[in-house]
C-alpha cells in the first residue's frame, strides 16, 4: 500500500513540476520527439493529435476531451480546464465532448493528457505514433 501511494503521489508531483518551472525531472530537450512526430491519444472516447516539441507539447485543434472528470482529479488540473473553457480554447461538443477549438500548447505531454481525459495521466505512456510506439519509447529511442 505505502509503495502504491508513493508512485501516486510522484506521479502527482511529476505533472505539477512543469508548471511550477522546475524541469529537473523532465528529459533533456535533446530526447524530444522530432517535430513532424503526430502523436495520437485515443482512451475510450477521447481522441486527440498532438506534437511534442522543445517548446512544449501542442494538442491541435479539432481534438476530444472528455467532459467527464475523475473523483481523483487534482484541483489544479480541474482549474486548469475550467480556464482553458472560459478562454474559448474548449467548447461543448455535445454530452460527453470538449473540442479544442485551436492549437494549444501544453507545458508537458503528461498534462495535455490530464486535461484531455479529465484524470491524472501519464502523457508519455498515453500518447503514440501511428505505428504504436509510446511518446517514452520515441524519446528512448533518440537517446
Amino acid at each position: 500500500y505505502d509503495r502504491a501511494e508513493a508512485e501516486t503521489f510522484l506521479d502527482e508531483m511529476l505533472v505539477i513540476y512543469p508548471l511550477l518551472g522546475i524541469d529537473a525531472f523532465s528529459p533533456p530537450l535533446a530526447q524530444k520527439v522530432e517535430p513532424s512526430e503526430k502523436l495520437h491519444l485515443a482512451v475510450k472516447d477521447v481522441t486527440a493529435t498532438g506534437r511534442d516539441g522543445a517548446e512544449g507539447f501542442v494538442v491541435f485543434e479539432g481534438s476530444l476531451a472528455s467532459k467527464k472528470e475523475s473523483a481523483a482529479i487534482p484541483d489544479y488540473v480541474r482549474k486548469f480546464r475550467a480556464t482553458l473553457l472560459a478562454d474559448g480554447v474548449l467548447a461543448d461538443a455535445g454530452q460527453s465532448h470538449y473540442r479544442v477549438c485551436q492549437d494549444y500548447l501544453f507545458t508537458s505531454p503528461s498534462l495535455a493528457a490530464a486535461v484531455l481525459l479529465g484524470r491524472i495521466s501519464n502523457g508519455r505512456a498515453e500518447w503514440k505514433a501511428a505505428d504504436g510506439r509510446t511518446l517514452k519509447a520515441i524519446q528512448d529511442q533518440t537517446a
